[in-house]
């Protein structure tokens, strides 16, 4: 089950974020430039908003890919630095 949520939740530590990533880093960067909203529309046919389990985001998992590609990352590695 899949379902677009519409409210943003933001941490009261997202200020750290801008403290340690610097501005020229490379997650930085694909996150600026990249429009992952596509993603949504290219999965939409598999899910169904009324049946089953509440899926995980689909673009947070795609950035978790993302990571694992451009970093060495185990599995269990991934998940702490996510």
């Amino acid at each position: 089950m899949l379902r677009n949520e519409e409210r943003l939740t933001v941490s009261p530590y997202a200020q750290l974020y801008d403290i340690l990533v610097p501005e020229d880093h490379i997650l930085r960067k694909i996150n600026t430039l990249v429009d992952f909203s596509f993603v949504y529309d290219e999965i939409k046919k598999n899910y169904t908003v009324d049946f089953g389990r509440k899926a995980a985001d689909p673009v947070y998992m795609l950035k978790l890919l993302l990571l694992k590609i451009l970093n060495p990352l185990s599995d269990r590695d991934l998940c702490e630095r996510a």
